[in-house]
């Protein structure tokens, strides 16, 4: 029996199951895929008004910098809290909450243009964005198509770049950002209401595990459900098996150098993604002098999305065809596509003329992200097989410490100071801030070659101890 036929599974007590059927899941999956993807709009939005929220909110672009950093303050306490809060709550309401919060945050403009009290609303979107983001992955993790689980988690990614898309090009068409938002609050809301009133099971079940069964019944192969286990056992068990050493700590893998450069590096490459995102609706009205809503919508649709996909995808490519992030001749590569990224990043600055500007902002988002897989390849790499998983999150959380959240408010910092003298100053900085990008990974090859030199010197020497013993 196929998953789409799957229906009814009996329990060791013989009562029946009733497992989600496949248009269900698919149903709920939409659902809170647009939803994810509205979450990740509001960057958008702010980008695409950059001047109307400054003067309506009259600050400068120092203010306007922290104005963005505070979200990313937000992500980062929601982050720490999120997974202790869906264990303690109901995961259904826990949910519906957070996203009346994040439509409060998006209408608190009709409200007030006060300044510290949008912050704290500012605050409040970047935590209760992480609910959804967190929450997302986990669902498709349980309910996702038992064959098409990685394909779902995947396509998940998509909502960032596509969301961020979606708030600018709809918002430079709305003519005003809190249009923008109200969009976004009151498409969210319909969505939040239909998942209050799903059942409860759609959220926080039992895990079922299934296995296949090969029994004839007019010819087809059936699946069933052999067993349940219940979460609150399954969470001793993991209680249990964290309490247990686990060898070398994954902050110890911090301070080893070639470790410690591909994380640095990948933090450079997040800030200046996350500042040039941030300030590039400012720069196309302030520097550029380009307010047109055709030409704006289309060049932010092609650097954020065709630049960034296709350049993930060559950069994974070609790092298979010279062997792999393993070899030590991909942070070779690597560093070839940080010197091309920042070749653009030299000229960007420097060019008036919107289509030379489009091009060479196209080309520093893909060779940019040509980086991006091989980075993450060698960070996981670079440490100990079990240390994988935490590697990832060590490097996430590196990357919006040291990256996305500064990168709005060093920007602003710098573009308050030149705005009147060098208004390109700002870009300029933020861009060439990946030459420090060249130099980790550089320094990453080196710290490589001279791990690897070490191993082969132990190899040698345990050889030869095997030589000596087998003589005696």
């Amino acid at each position: 029996m196929s998953d789409k036929d799957e229906k009814l599974v009996q329990s060791e007590d013989g009562k029946p199951h009733i497992r989600l059927s496949r248009f269900t899941r698919l149903v709920i999956f939409s659902c809170f895929f647009v939803i994810h993807l509205l979450n990740c709009s509001d960057g958008g939005v702010v980008s695409a008004r950059s001047n109307q929220i400054k003067e309506e909110l009259q600050i400068n672009d120092k203010s306007f910098g922290l104005y963005g950093s505070i979200v990313q303050i937000g992500r980062i306490i929601g982050t720490l809290s999120v997974m202790v809060l869906l264990n303690l709550f109901d995961r259904k309401y826990l949910i519906f909450l957070a996203l009346i919060l994040k439509c409060a945050t998006f209408l608190i403009y009709f409200v007030t243009t006060n300044y510290l009290i949008i912050m704290v609303f500012r605050f409040l979107q970047g935590f209760s964005h992480v609910f959804t983001y967190v929450y997302f992955p986990t669902w498709v993790d349980q309910f996702g198509l038992q064959n098409y689980k990685t394909i779902m988690t995947s396509f998940i990614q998509t909502a960032s770049p596509f969301g961020s898309v979606f708030g600018f090009n709809a918002t430079t068409f709305l003519g005003d950002y809190k249009y923008g938002f109200a969009l976004l609050a009151f498409t969210i809301l319909p969505l939040d209401f239909i998942l209050l009133f799903m059942p409860n099971k759609f959220f926080s079940p039992k895990i079922f595990f299934y296995k296949t069964i090969k029994e004839e019944h007019d010819g087809r192969e059936s699946v069933y459900s052999l067993f349940e286990v219940d979460e609150e056992k399954m969470k001793q068990k993991q209680a249990e098996k964290e309490k247990k050493p686990e060898g070398p700590s994954i902050w110890l893998q911090l301070l080893r150098p070639v470790f410690a450069t591909i994380v640095l590096a990948r933090t450079v490459l997040m800030f200046s993604f996350m500042g040039t995102h941030y300030w590039i609706g400012d720069y196309f009205q302030n520097v550029l002098g380009q307010d047109g809503k055709m030409a704006k919508a289309s060049v932010y649709s092609i650097v954020s999305l065709v630049g960034p996909f296709t350049g993930s995808m060559v950069g994974a490519a070609v790092c298979e065809y010279v062997g792999g992030y393993t070899k030590r001749a991909s942070s070779l590569l690597c560093c070839g596509f940080s010197v091309l990224t920042g070749i653009c990043a030299v000229v960007i600055p420097m060019t008036s003329d919107m289509m030379v500007f489009t091009v060479e902002l196209f080309l520093f988002f893909f060779f940019a992200n040509c980086m991006m897989p091989i980075l993450i390849g060698i960070s996981f790499n670079c440490v100990d097989k079990k240390l994988k998983g935490a590697s990832y999150g060590v490097n996430s959380l590196m990357c919006t410490f040291l990256g996305n959240l500064p990168a709005p408010s060093v920007y602003g910092f710098i573009n308050d100071m030149y705005k009147e003298t060098n208004p390109r100053m700002a870009m300029a900085c933020n861009l060439n801030y990946i030459w420090v990008n060249t130099i980790l990974i550089a320094l990453n090859f080196y710290f490589r070659k001279e791990e690897n030199k070490e191993e082969e010197k132990k190899d040698e020497g345990t050889e030869l101890k095997d030589v000596e013993e087998n003589a005696k």
